[in-house]
């Protein structure tokens, strides 16, 4: 899976998510650019068709011709075969062309509808920007997350900010916003294993086989702060999204803190789910987005 900032996404499968299903893939074109392409389509099958038609008839024409004895057989081979290879090639370019068409409607329809509900710059674009050849490794989660964050855009409601900075000098790699709630994310990657939240006060995660070694991961802190800008209207849900083939989370997913600890597939199942159908036609609080914009680094 690719997305628009030109990275290979993360190995999921959006279609076990029920919120995807029914909004995201062909589901999000809107019924305008359906019909547009549904138009090119059949102008493309009109084009090929009379081609067939021309050059059918001239085969039976031709063939007419040779039954009266007008014409030898040879002529009437060649105009067939040169037809079936002309309807052949003429038939390609026309689906190419149409083909080519339709994705730029739709490519420009998506841009359309996120062009308003994504801000701030992604790491890997800011990396890159900056002239290094590759992203840097540690990044390289927050550039995954990203990349499954262009999905919820799929839907009616959730915007998109990414590379959160507090006053304090907390900060988060994204957050969602959607009706009233904010889901504050990090990201890391781990080499497989089950992970979850070690005992105690401390939000650090562990392998519950104890073979790879403890990361703290303080979400905690930028969410209290977030918290106390926001205001006791907005519900702020930290989650720190795992990153890594063969990993899974343990049975403490939820640290004393309140922050969740989700494999990148469920964390965007969980996001997805709650912005299509707990907050189905909730408006966005009047100043949400504008205080998040203010946080963007």
């Amino acid at each position: 899976m690719r997305s628009d900032i030109g990275v290979q996404g993360p190995s999921v499968h959006p279609v076990d998510w029920a919120w995807y299903r029914e909004f995201g893939g062909g589901a999000a074109v809107p019924p305008a650019v359906r019909a547009r392409n549904r138009r090119i389509g059949r102008r493309a099958l009109a084009k090929a068709g009379a081609l067939a038609a021309v050059v059918g008839g001239a085969v039976i024409g031709s063939s007419l011709l040779w039954a009266h004895g007008s014409l030898s057989w040879r002529p009437v081979a060649l105009i067939a075969l040169c037809g079936v290879t002309g309807i052949g090639l003429y038939t390609r370019h026309v689906a190419r062309r149409a083909l080519a068409a339709r994705r730029r409607n739709v490519a420009a329809a998506a841009r359309a509808a996120r062009a308003d509900r994504i801000f701030g710059i992604p790491y890997v674009a800011s990396v890159h920007s900056a002239g290094a050849a590759s992203p840097v490794p540690a990044l390289r989660p927050a550039r995954a997350t990203a990349v499954l964050l262009d999905l919820l855009l799929a839907l009616p409601g959730p915007a998109v900010f990414h590379r959160i900075g507090l006053p304090d000098g907390a900060s988060a790699d994204h957050a969602v916003a959607c009706g009233n709630a904010v889901f504050l994310l990090d990201s890391v990657h781990v080499r497989g294993g089950t992970w979850q939240w070690a005992p105690g006060g401390r939000d650090t995660a562990i392998r519950t086989d104890h073979a790879g070694q403890p990361l703290p991961l303080p979400l905690h802190h930028a969410a209290d702060e977030l918290r106390l800008i926001l205001g006791p209207e907005v519900e702020v849900i930290p989650i720190v999204v795992v990153h890594g083939a063969r990993t899974a989370p343990g049975r403490a997913s939820l640290s004393q803190h309140g922050v969740h600890l989700l494999a990148a597939s469920a964390a965007l199942e969980r996001i997805g789910n709650t912005c299509a159908y707990g907050f189905a036609g909730t408006a966005r609080l009047p100043g949400l987005q504008e205080a998040l914009q203010e946080l963007l680094v």
